[in-house]
């Protein structure tokens, strides 16, 4: 699995109200660097979300509480299933990606910056009310500030972090959208080697993306621009979950 590793003390105590960042580092040797969401920010895309699920809730309430007791109950069903189902969702079937979190530029991740699966998701979703004690998500704020990575109580049992789900420039890559299988047995590992390839394809010059390609042997079977090609398309596979 890979190593994660703090930044330094002095960046960590500037920035633990707002960003912090952490080192993946893998058996190739490969750097990974991801950037911690901090309180501010996922405050606010927590309250967009939270507005949402509200407006959502309150619509239901609104068309079937008036048609009587079986509407009351209904929409005490479907209210509570949207406000504690929301998250897992978005998180599980959208890349960890919420509509607040993706109107702030976020996404949640496993802690080895994997995909987030059903149960990760599940239990940091379930453990917001530990996170909200005693009042105003004190103790998650408290957490996040002592953490180091920005973690609050659902995340650290859950193995998760909140990171910048920085904009990607693609690289013209032919056949970048062709059908292909994503290797059987792929460790949490690998499937990151490939997904931060993907992430790191636009900063990379021809030769070095083919170098780093090929550490993927024999992961994948080709050699030189196809195997960038191949790569690219196995993490795009990785992150659609299919």
């Amino acid at each position: 699995m890979p190593r994660i590793d703090d930044a330094s003390s002095s960046d960590l105590a500037a920035a633990n109200l707002i960003d912090s960042s952490i080192k993946l580092e893998t058996f190739t040797g490969v750097d990974i660097e991801l950037r911690v969401a901090g309180i501010y920010i996922r405050g606010v895309a927590r309250l967009i979300d939270d507005v949402i699920r509200f407006l959502v809730v309150s619509a239901l309430a609104a068309l079937l509480v008036p048609t009587g007791l079986v509407g009351i109950g209904l929409a005490s069903v479907l209210g509570f299933f949207i406000w504690w189902t929301y998250n897992v969702l978005f998180e599980v079937l959208n890349n960890g990606v919420t509509p607040g979190k993706y109107y702030m530029g976020l996404r949640a991740v496993n802690a080895d910056g994997t995909p987030i699966g059903w149960m990760n998701s599940m239990i940091r979703s379930i453990l917001l009310v530990v996170d909200f004690l005693p009042i105003g998500f004190l103790v998650g704020i408290i957490t996040m500030v002592v953490s180091g990575t920005q973690q609050r109580v659902g995340d650290i049992v859950a193995g998760t972090i909140v990171v910048y789900n920085r904009p990607r420039r693609v690289r013209n890559v032919a056949d970048i959208n062709r059908t292909v299988s994503i290797p059987e047995g792929l460790s949490s590992e690998e499937q990151l080697l490939f997904l931060s390839f993907q992430e790191r394809i636009s900063d990379l010059s021809p030769e070095r993306a083919i170098e780093l390609a090929e550490t993927l042997h024999p992961l994948i079977a080709t050699r030189g621009q196809e195997a960038v090609t191949e790569v690219i398309a196995i993490a795009q596979r990785i992150r659609m979950g299919t």
